[in-house]
Protein backbone atom coordinates (compact mmCIF):
# COMPACT_ATOMS: atom_id res chain seq x y z
CA UNK A 1 0.00 0.00 0.00
CA UNK A 2 1.54 3.27 -0.65
CA UNK A 3 2.11 6.04 2.12
CA UNK A 4 0.20 8.98 0.22
CA UNK A 5 -3.15 6.33 0.73
CA UNK A 6 -2.83 6.83 4.53
CA UNK A 7 -2.52 10.29 4.35
CA UNK A 8 -4.36 13.59 2.89
CA UNK A 9 -2.21 16.14 2.84
CA UNK A 10 1.96 16.72 2.91
CA UNK A 11 2.01 17.89 6.33
CA UNK A 12 0.38 14.58 7.29
CA UNK A 13 2.69 12.96 5.09
CA UNK A 14 5.72 14.37 6.48
CA UNK A 15 4.22 13.20 10.41
CA UNK A 16 3.64 9.86 9.41
CA UNK A 17 6.57 9.23 7.77
CA UNK A 18 8.66 11.01 10.22
CA UNK A 19 10.35 9.30 13.16
CA UNK A 20 9.55 9.05 16.88
CA UNK A 21 10.49 12.01 18.46
CA UNK A 22 12.66 11.23 21.64
CA UNK A 23 11.86 12.20 25.19
CA UNK A 24 14.47 13.78 26.27
CA UNK A 25 13.63 14.63 29.70
CA UNK A 26 12.51 11.01 30.36
CA UNK A 27 16.41 10.22 29.21
CA UNK A 28 17.62 12.27 31.09
CA UNK A 29 15.78 10.66 34.46
CA UNK A 30 16.73 7.66 34.04
CA UNK A 31 20.37 8.34 33.13
CA UNK A 32 20.54 10.32 36.58
CA UNK A 33 18.93 7.91 38.61
CA UNK A 34 20.91 5.13 37.34
CA UNK A 35 24.25 7.64 38.27
CA UNK A 36 22.91 8.20 41.40
CA UNK A 37 22.27 4.41 42.94
CA UNK A 38 25.68 3.63 42.67
CA UNK A 39 27.12 7.27 44.43
CA UNK A 40 24.18 7.30 46.94
CA UNK A 41 24.60 2.67 47.93
CA UNK A 42 28.64 2.71 47.56
CA UNK A 43 30.04 5.80 49.32
CA UNK A 44 29.06 4.51 52.82
CA UNK A 45 31.34 1.48 52.93
CA UNK A 46 34.87 3.75 52.53
CA UNK A 47 32.89 6.71 54.65
CA UNK A 48 32.10 4.44 57.59
CA UNK A 49 35.93 3.40 57.57
CA UNK A 50 37.11 6.83 57.49
CA UNK A 51 35.19 7.79 60.27
CA UNK A 52 36.48 5.52 62.46
CA UNK A 53 40.02 5.56 61.51
CA UNK A 54 39.43 9.61 61.65
CA UNK A 55 40.28 10.89 58.32
CA UNK A 56 38.99 14.14 58.31
CA UNK A 57 39.11 14.81 54.65
CA UNK A 58 38.07 11.37 53.30
CA UNK A 59 34.96 11.79 54.99
CA UNK A 60 34.17 15.34 53.54
CA UNK A 61 34.91 13.98 49.94
CA UNK A 62 32.54 11.03 50.75
CA UNK A 63 29.86 12.91 52.56
CA UNK A 64 30.17 14.83 49.14
CA UNK A 65 29.51 12.30 47.32
CA UNK A 66 26.54 10.61 49.01
CA UNK A 67 24.93 14.47 48.59
CA UNK A 68 25.64 14.73 45.23
CA UNK A 69 23.96 10.87 44.55
CA UNK A 70 21.02 12.37 46.57
CA UNK A 71 21.03 15.37 44.13
CA UNK A 72 21.31 13.35 40.83
CA UNK A 73 18.01 10.98 42.72
CA UNK A 74 16.22 14.31 43.32
CA UNK A 75 16.54 15.94 39.69
CA UNK A 76 16.07 12.27 38.01
CA UNK A 77 12.85 11.86 40.23
CA UNK A 78 11.93 15.30 39.09
CA UNK A 79 12.70 14.80 34.74
CA UNK A 80 10.98 11.39 35.02
CA UNK A 81 8.14 12.40 36.38
CA UNK A 82 7.94 15.15 33.62
CA UNK A 83 9.37 12.91 31.37
CA UNK A 84 6.33 10.37 32.16
CA UNK A 85 3.75 12.77 31.51
CA UNK A 86 5.44 14.10 28.16
CA UNK A 87 5.51 9.64 27.34
CA UNK A 88 1.96 10.10 27.72
CA UNK A 89 1.10 12.23 24.89
CA UNK A 90 3.49 11.56 22.76
CA UNK A 91 4.09 7.87 23.23
CA UNK A 92 7.63 7.88 23.92
CA UNK A 93 9.87 7.65 26.73
CA UNK A 94 7.69 5.43 29.09
CA UNK A 95 9.64 2.93 29.85
CA UNK A 96 13.11 5.30 30.35
CA UNK A 97 10.86 7.83 32.45
CA UNK A 98 9.62 4.54 34.45
CA UNK A 99 13.04 2.94 35.11
CA UNK A 100 13.99 6.61 36.24
CA UNK A 101 11.21 6.92 38.78
CA UNK A 102 11.85 3.60 40.20
CA UNK A 103 15.48 4.24 40.25
CA UNK A 104 15.67 7.63 41.96
CA UNK A 105 12.88 6.52 44.43
CA UNK A 106 14.91 3.50 45.54
CA UNK A 107 18.13 5.81 45.93
CA UNK A 108 16.00 8.52 48.33
CA UNK A 109 14.77 5.56 50.24
CA UNK A 110 18.53 4.14 50.54
CA UNK A 111 19.31 7.51 51.75
CA UNK A 112 16.81 7.79 54.04
CA UNK A 113 17.76 4.33 55.96
CA UNK A 114 21.66 5.04 55.67
CA UNK A 115 20.43 8.29 57.66
CA UNK A 116 18.53 5.90 60.39
CA UNK A 117 21.38 3.55 60.79
CA UNK A 118 24.06 6.31 61.31
CA UNK A 119 21.75 7.93 63.64
CA UNK A 120 21.54 4.79 65.90
CA UNK A 121 25.56 3.82 65.49
CA UNK A 122 26.33 7.54 66.68
CA UNK A 123 23.85 6.48 70.05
Amino acid sequence: MDDWALCNTVEEFISCTSPMQSNSKANAGMVLGIVSLPLVFLTPIPLYFSIFCLMIPAVCIFVCIWLAGGACAITGLCLSVTGNRLARETGSGHGMSITGITLSCVTLVMMVLQIVLVSQLWR
